[in-house]
Protein backbone atom coordinates (compact mmCIF):
# COMPACT_ATOMS: atom_id res chain seq x y z
CA UNK A 1 0.00 0.00 0.00
CA UNK A 2 1.17 3.53 -0.60
CA UNK A 3 2.63 5.28 2.44
CA UNK A 4 0.58 8.43 1.87
CA UNK A 5 -2.67 6.42 1.85
CA UNK A 6 -1.96 5.06 5.30
CA UNK A 7 -1.07 8.49 6.70
CA UNK A 8 -4.04 10.28 5.16
CA UNK A 9 -6.63 7.72 6.21
CA UNK A 10 -5.55 7.43 9.81
CA UNK A 11 -5.25 3.65 9.58
CA UNK A 12 -2.23 2.01 11.09
CA UNK A 13 0.37 0.21 9.00
CA UNK A 14 -0.89 -3.04 10.52
CA UNK A 15 -4.45 -2.33 9.42
CA UNK A 16 -3.24 -1.59 5.90
CA UNK A 17 -1.19 -4.79 5.92
CA UNK A 18 -4.27 -6.80 6.93
CA UNK A 19 -6.35 -5.08 4.26
CA UNK A 20 -3.66 -5.74 1.64
CA UNK A 21 -3.29 -9.39 2.68
CA UNK A 22 -7.05 -9.93 2.47
CA UNK A 23 -7.13 -8.35 -0.98
CA UNK A 24 -4.27 -10.55 -2.18
CA UNK A 25 -5.96 -13.68 -0.82
CA UNK A 26 -9.20 -12.66 -2.52
CA UNK A 27 -7.27 -12.11 -5.77
CA UNK A 28 -5.72 -15.57 -5.42
CA UNK A 29 -9.10 -17.16 -4.77
CA UNK A 30 -10.51 -15.39 -7.83
CA UNK A 31 -7.64 -16.72 -9.93
CA UNK A 32 -8.41 -20.21 -8.63
CA UNK A 33 -12.07 -19.73 -9.55
CA UNK A 34 -11.03 -18.78 -13.09
CA UNK A 35 -8.73 -21.80 -13.29
CA UNK A 36 -11.53 -24.04 -12.01
CA UNK A 37 -13.85 -22.81 -14.74
CA UNK A 38 -11.23 -23.32 -17.41
CA UNK A 39 -10.42 -26.81 -16.14
CA UNK A 40 -14.09 -27.80 -16.02
CA UNK A 41 -14.56 -26.56 -19.57
CA UNK A 42 -11.46 -28.46 -20.65
CA UNK A 43 -12.68 -31.60 -18.89
CA UNK A 44 -15.91 -31.44 -20.90
CA UNK A 45 -13.92 -30.98 -24.10
CA UNK A 46 -11.70 -34.00 -23.36
CA UNK A 47 -14.44 -36.49 -22.49
CA UNK A 48 -13.43 -38.79 -25.32
CA UNK A 49 -13.21 -42.56 -25.37
CA UNK A 50 -9.45 -43.00 -25.87
CA UNK A 51 -7.73 -44.46 -22.78
CA UNK A 52 -4.97 -41.84 -22.90
CA UNK A 53 -7.48 -39.03 -23.25
CA UNK A 54 -9.66 -40.63 -20.58
CA UNK A 55 -6.70 -40.58 -18.17
CA UNK A 56 -6.06 -36.93 -19.03
CA UNK A 57 -9.76 -36.20 -18.54
CA UNK A 58 -9.74 -37.79 -15.06
CA UNK A 59 -6.68 -35.76 -14.09
CA UNK A 60 -8.24 -32.51 -15.31
CA UNK A 61 -11.47 -33.25 -13.41
CA UNK A 62 -9.38 -33.93 -10.28
CA UNK A 63 -7.44 -30.68 -10.71
CA UNK A 64 -10.68 -28.72 -11.23
CA UNK A 65 -12.08 -30.10 -7.98
CA UNK A 66 -8.91 -29.37 -6.06
CA UNK A 67 -8.68 -25.78 -7.33
CA UNK A 68 -12.34 -25.21 -6.37
CA UNK A 69 -11.65 -26.68 -2.90
CA UNK A 70 -8.59 -24.46 -2.47
CA UNK A 71 -10.54 -21.34 -3.48
CA UNK A 72 -13.24 -22.23 -0.94
CA UNK A 73 -10.61 -22.85 1.73
CA UNK A 74 -8.97 -19.49 1.06
CA UNK A 75 -12.29 -17.68 1.15
CA UNK A 76 -13.16 -19.43 4.43
CA UNK A 77 -9.91 -18.28 6.04
CA UNK A 78 -10.47 -14.65 5.12
CA UNK A 79 -14.10 -14.35 6.14
CA UNK A 80 -16.32 -11.38 5.45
Amino acid sequence: MYAFASAESGLSDRAWAVFDARQRIDDAATALDVATGALRSLSADTAWRSEGIAALHRRIVDMAGRTADEAARLRGRVGP
